[in-house]
């Protein structure tokens, strides 16, 4: 291939890749929850607390609607329990965090 071709197609990739930065990014629609928008009578729904054991969360609450995990490798993996108005994240046996369920005003 000669020189100015050679030449012709680095400016045209160097144009197509600037182009490309340029362009707008693609477009998603994105639902947005605006924090601590649960009402205060949110707050008082009975959850397990951080460092329960798992039978412990059986025990109080009974079986999950579901369960998601492990994700991630050892030690640092997690397993989710969904109930209805809330999940459950679990490091190992034990409670790490409780996170309320969106419920929307018409099923509250």
């Amino acid at each position: 291939m000669s020189r100015p071709r050679v030449a012709a197609l680095s400016q045209l990739f160097a144009g197509a890749a600037f182009a490309l930065m340029l362009a707008p990014a693609t477009q998603a629609e994105q639902t947005v929850v605006p924090l601590m928008s649960q009402s205060p009578q949110d707050q008082s729904i009975p959850r397990p607390k951080w460092g329960e054991t798992q039978a412990k969360v059986l025990k109080q609450f009974g079986e999950p609607k579901s369960k998601k995990g492990p994700v991630g490798k050892a030690p640092y993996s997690y397993t989710q329990w969904h109930y209805d108005k809330f999940t459950v994240f679990f490091e190992g046996d034990r409670v790490i965090h409780t996170v309320l369920s969106h419920q929307p005003q018409s099923a509250k």
